[in-house]
């Protein structure tokens, strides 16, 4: 996996096609082991029981020619924000500006206060596949 920035997306290109199920699985995977509880997301355990470990092949949608999108938010009270699509030249982008909204409130994020890089997420998720190979 390869990646470009371009202002507030990330152009994502997979070298294989029959791995991009795998990454988007170590993406989705380190997004929610990353992601902090927001909002109410503390008292999730008491509004709602909350999933030991979710289910986050759940969260990655399918077309005829394999997947299509990652779209996750709040999970099991956690803000995850990460969501990657495929378009229709067969392109795959990362929202940047929805995944560096995580840890920070609205009014910091506004004065431009980035606490995530998602060029260091990913970094992160490469290195982490590469160990598995």
């Amino acid at each position: 996996m390869r990646y470009e920035r371009q202002q507030d997306s990330v152009l994502i290109t997979f070298e294989k096609k029959d791995d991009v199920k795998e990454w988007l699985l170590a993406i989705a995977t380190q997004a929610y082991e990353t992601a902090l509880p927001r909002g109410l997301g503390h008292k999730e355990g008491d509004l709602h029981p909350a999933e030991k470990w979710p289910n986050l092949e759940g969260y990655i949608e399918n077309g005829a020619l394999g997947p299509k999108v990652l779209v996750m938010d709040y999970i099991n009270g956690r803000d995850c924000r990460t969501m990657i699509a495929k378009r229709e030249d067969g392109t795959w982008y990362f929202n940047a500006y929805a995944f560096e909204q995580r840890k920070v409130t609205a009014e910091e994020f506004g004065m431009g206060k980035r606490v995530e890089n998602v060029g260091k997420f990913l970094d992160e998720v490469i290195h982490i596949m590469e160990a598995r190979t």
